[in-house]
């Protein structure tokens, strides 16, 4: 709590200076050093008194790097070092544009000299000679455009593909084990790390250049990080092996594949159409499910969903267990109204169950909502999707890609290998191949006990157990943001017939070839939000022709339907006019009563200016005759009289 009082006290900076219009990317002179004042500093650190360094910063004084190294020597990373160090870090943050965030770390070859890391815009272009050679006031500051990860994958994932068949299922099942059980304490003590997974493949002596990379064929369990070779304050290196099992750090980290963009109106709900919130959230239309009372409804992720401050109230850290219905959104309260594609329409449903939940060891975490549809007009009648047609993948025109028969498998009856396809909103059918089933995410980007929180969602996200991991099964992205909530099937060349295996919900943020996509397995999603069939909506099965025809006979009737509606939107206009005059009134009178009492007051002090001034006259009168009458007494006639 200590840095959040230097934060405090910062926010009430008095310096002439602090308003300015933001300076030129690289400043010569970010910090004024004062000498004098490293004796103050290291009064404060030892004594952790955090309100005397919040002070010290306000005015821009910092402690020279060799006194902090020193201090860092004597007492360590102690809270009194911490909060220095991100009392600065939020002044960096405040001086360079583009800053998404700033944190600080160290590396192993000199643990006791501070980095900053300065994460910028993955657009912002970083000159390669000032990341070389800048530094401020003899401070490292390294600069990093976000979601960037090195070359490293590019090579490890070719080879892995190499070496894949030689892989034994016990080896497999031995890592896969030792992830699951070490998950929760690896990410509780290490704030960067995003992702969890294995690899047949370790590789070593990267250290930025490809040449140099040497890859070994041996089972690892694979971390990964923003950024390697930087460990954030306060916390250890990483571990050489866990459980007997070597590991190895890489660069990725995970992110949710949600997006704000229009597309396409369907008069009958597909899968894999865009869906999106009044407040813009927007993703991907799942499966349609069977809801209690004969209704219908569909899924997707809860993030497509859920805006920040939602996220918020949702997200539940705890070990899973049966969802219940959400009363409050089932009631009418805290109705979070569905549209497709955006706000622009009609709503046709509104979210009824929600499942944000952490998971554990044993049990996927899952990130889940369930969308009542509430315009019966736009309910399905078949499983189609916007388009059918893919030759590439087996699917025609003449035979679409459909999903009729609402069946699902369990991710444990599934072979690593298998070939899977998913159809999202914004990269449509795509195909890839499960690699991995058993893996960890989380998003790091927003806390951790190094990260600066200023300029990202501050909100604390859960950590995503046994996860499924896809990758690209040719060089188009499985999956990109705006996909998130798709369903993700096994896929029966022979048959066609598809299977739900899982829930997309993001992906790491590595290069489209070597891009791990996130998938929650299906059963795990029904479980948590209550479903009591792990299977989807059943369609008949109708040829395209039918559906094709089906359609164009709603449409015929569109235009009489948005009469009707258009004729209640009118009504329904004029009470909500009506209510407005009424309000507006209500504000006319109270801003009246208000006006007319001010000037009755005035006038009352202007009576009582008058009355009050009318009296000091009387009495500046009354005054002056007293004066005359003792005058007058005091004369020596009186004296006389008086002998």
């Amino acid at each position: 709590m200590g840095w959040l009082i230097v934060l405090f006290l910062l926010s009430r900076d008095k310096n002439p200076h602090h308003n300015e219009t933001r300076k030129p990317f690289f400043r010569q002179s970010l910090f004024d050093q004062n000498p004098e004042k490293d004796k103050g500093f290291i009064e404060c650190i030892t004594e952790n008194n955090f309100r005397k360094i919040g002070n010290l910063l306000k005015y821009r004084m910092v402690p020279s790097k060799s006194t902090i190294i020193n201090a860092i020597k004597e007492h360590g990373y102690n809270k009194g070092i911490q909060c220095l160090l991100r009392g600065m870090a939020n002044i960096l943050s405040k001086q360079i544009p583009d800053a998404i965030r700033v944190w600080i770390g160290y590396r192993m070859q000199d643990i006791h000299a501070p980095i900053f890391v300065v994460v910028l815009n993955k657009k912002t272009i970083i000159p390669e000679k000032m990341i070389l050679s800048e530094l401020y006031d003899d401070y490292e500051i390294v600069f990093r455009n976000e979601h960037t990860p090195n070359e490293e994958e590019v090579r490890i994932s070719e080879q892995s593909e190499v070496n894949a068949n030689t892989i034994k299922k016990e080896d497999i099942a031995r890592v896969l084990d030792c992830i699951a059980k070490n998950t929760e304490r690896l990410m509780n003590e290490h704030s960067n790390l995003s992702i969890i997974a294995a690899s047949n493949v370790k590789a070593m002596g990267f250290n930025g250049c490809v040449s140099k990379l040497k890859l070994i064929e041996s089972m690892c369990i694979v971390l990964y990080v923003p950024l390697k070779g930087i460990i954030p304050v306060g916390e250890k290196d990483f571990p050489s092996d866990i459980d007997g099992i070597s590991t190895d750090v890489r660069e990725g980290e995970f992110v949710f594949h949600g997006r704000k963009e229009a597309h396409k109106w369907h008069p009958k709900l597909p899968m894999g159409c865009r869906i999106s919130t009044r407040s813009g959230q927007s993703g991907t239309l799942g499966g349609f499910v069977d809801l209690p009372g004969g209704k219908t409804g569909c899924i997707t992720a809860a993030h497509v969903v859920l805006n920040k401050t939602e996220r918020k109230k949702y997200i539940k850290f705890k070990k899973p267990k049966k969802a219940r219905y959400n009363t409050s959104l089932a009631q009418g309260r805290n109705i979070i109204e569905i549209y497709q594609p955006t706000s622009k329409r009609a709503a046709f449903g509104k979210v009824s169950q929600i499942a944000f939940e952490e998971g554990n060891k044993s049990a996927p975490s899952v990130d889940a909502a369930v969308i009542e549809i509430t315009d019966h007009d736009r309910t399905p009648y078949t499983g189609m999707f916007p388009s059918g047609n893919y030759p590439v993948i087996g699917f025609t025109k003449e035979i679409p890609m459909m999903y009729n028969s609402g069946k699902t498998r369990d991710h444990s009856n599934i072979s690593r290998g298998s070939r899977v396809v998913k159809y999202g909103c914004y990269t449509n059918l795509t195909h890839g191949t499960l690699v991995w089933n058993g893996s960890s995410v989380r998003i790091v980007n927003t806390g951790g006990k190094s990260w600066n929180r200023l300029k990202a969602d501050n909100i604390s996200y859960p950590k995503f157990f046994n996860q499924m991991v896809v990758k690209s099964s040719d060089e188009i992205n499985f999956s990109v943001p705006g996909d998130s909530g798709a369903l993700v099937f096994i896929y029966h060349a022979s048959s066609r017939d598809l299977e739900a295996i899982g829930l997309l919900i993001g992906g790491s943020t590595h290069t489209s070839s070597v891009r791990m996509h996130i998938v929650t397995p299906i059963q795990a999603v029904f479980q948590q939000l209550g479903l009591e069939k792990v299977m989807f909506k059943r369609f008949p099965d109708i040829s395209q022709e039918e559906h094709a025809m089906n359609e164009s006979m709603y449409l015929r009737h569109v235009p009489d339907i948005h009469h009707e509606l258009s004729n209640t939107r009118i009504n329904e206009l004029k009470e909500e006019v009506k209510e407005a005059i009424k309000e507006e009134l209500k504000e006319v009178v109270k801003r009246e009563i208000k006006e007319t009492t001010k000037l009755e007051i005035k006038a009352i002090k202007e009576e009582i200016k008058e009355i009050r001034e009318t009296v000091m006259e009387q009495m500046k009168a009354n005054t002056s005759s007293l004066e005359q009458i003792f005058r007058l007494l005091s004369k020596p006639g009186g004296d006389a009289g008086k002998g």
